[in-house]
């Protein structure tokens, strides 16, 4: 499918990028599913030109995008129907809290054999959790799976990281693997009371709420048409369909 080729000459021209694929699960970029979204973090310098990566590949036959709170959602059809979706943060923030620091991340990431950058295995693990408590269910199977095959000293940083973090009483990291409404709680109990979130919740948090669920319930996509199978669109997009995207660039 293209699709797969998309994805591989995506990551192949951002490796030079400041970027974090967030919600990487270990398998080849090729496999990701149809309908699932890739999650990347990047840096702010680096932004314009990771969406110059995506308008250089030919054969888009459609492009949708849509801004939310420091986020940008784009949605690339090919000619053949095949569909690949991301979703791209500037900060960690969820309805305008702080849930962990982007720059520790972008800092801290290392770079797969297959050329990803992804987070710190602590990293990984705590933005698989988050999201999983956020969304009341377990951490993704394949995910799980990888962390069983992680080093004991992999293992124990993350242990030690999530501990000190959300004083968690745990005996294994795998009891993390399921969801429990009191590791949810824990978690936003945590995230609430550190210092970056606290006037938030006692002067804005109402705002944020109404300004999260509007951009992200509310806020329109936006959609392009393209005729990739013409002699015209075999080759890369022109300047204004960069222009599209960065009208809806998260900031």
């Amino acid at each position: 499918m293209i699709k797969n080729q998309f994805a591989s000459f995506f990551f192949k021209e951002i490796s030079g990028l400041n970027y974090v694929y967030l919600n990487h699960v270990g398998t080849d970029v090729t496999e990701i599913p149809t309908f699932s979204t890739i999650d990347l973090l990047v840096d702010r310098e680096d932004y314009a030109s990771l969406l110059y990566v995506i308008t250089s590949f030919p054969h888009i036959r459609t492009i949708r995008t849509k801004k939310a709170f420091k986020t940008q959602y784009i949605q690339l059809r090919f000619a053949d129907e095949s569909v690949f979706s991301m979703k791209l943060l500037v900060a960690l923030n969820r309805m305008g809290t702080k849930v962990m620091d982007a720059g520790a991340v972008l800092a801290g990431s290392r770079t797969t054999a297959d050329g990803i950058r992804v987070p710190s295995a602590p990293h990984r693990f705590e933005y698989h959790f988050i999201n999983a408590m956020i969304s009341k269910e377990g951490l993704p199977e394949a995910f799980c799976h990888q962390v069983k095959g992680m080093s004991a000293e992999e293992r124990t940083a993350i242990f030690g990281h999530l501990v000190s973090r959300y004083r968690f009483v745990i005996h294994l990291l795998d009891d993390l693997f399921s969801y429990q409404r009191k590791y949810r709680v824990r978690v936003k109990r945590t995230i609430r009371s550190e210092k970056p979130n606290r006037k938030i919740f006692r002067m804005f948090r109402s705002l944020f709420v109404l300004s999260y669920w509007t951009r992200n319930l509310f806020g329109a996509w936006k959609e392009i048409h393209l005729h990739p199978d013409s002699e015209e669109q075999a080759r890369p997009l022109g300047n204004h369909i960069k222009a599209f995207l960065m009208k809806k660039a998260a900031s």
